[in-house]
């Protein structure tokens, strides 16, 4: 049995290698045959010429279009360069004016301030140098009552001893 078990795989393995080999000659015709079509179809469409010639060489050389693309991004980066520069510029500008106007009303508003301060301080100098004139006057009137003051009391000093000499005469006498 062991024997007839090895002849039989033997057959298969045989058979195997026929089937493949017809798979393989079938394969090879259909790609003969496709080829063939292939040229015929190649050979109905009048170019008889290889590929290698006039279509597969550009007409132009094809420089010119890489060329104008980077002159087109690069114009477009330099407007877009300006166009922040310019905007950015405007707006630091709004903005210098703004706070200019800020620093103006601010401005007259200090000045407002200082010409009601000078005011207030000029009605103050008047009211001090009033102050010193009346003080000085007063002072020339107390100096001028000390100066009557004492030359009354020097007078009537002088009036009562002279009295009095004259008592002590008089009783003296």
């Amino acid at each position: 049995m062991k024997g007839m078990a090895d002849d039989r795989d033997t057959l298969d393995l045989s058979a195997l290698g026929q089937e493949s080999e017809a798979i393989r000659a079938s394969r090879e015709t259909e790609e003969t045959e496709i080829e063939r079509e292939i040229d015929a179809l190649v050979a109905e469409s009048g170019s008889g010429r290889p590929l290698a010639g006039e279509h597969a060489r550009p007409r132009r050389s094809g420089r010119l279009f890489p060329i104008l693309l980077n002159v087109a991004a690069a114009a477009a980066i330099v407007a877009a360069v300006h166009l922040i520069n310019s905007y950015f510029e405007t707006r630091e500008e709004a903005i210098v004016l703004e706070s200019r106007g800020y620093f103006s009303a601010e401005a007259q508003l200090i000045e407002q301030i200082i010409r009601d301060n000078q005011e207030r301080l000029a009605r103050k100098d008047a009211e001090i140098t009033d102050i010193q004139g009346r003080l000085a006057e007063l002072d020339r009137e107390k100096q001028d009552l000390e100066a009557n003051l004492e030359a009354e009391v020097a007078e009537r000093e002088a009036e009562l001893r002279r009295a009095l000499e004259a008592e002590i005469e008089a009783e003296r006498r």
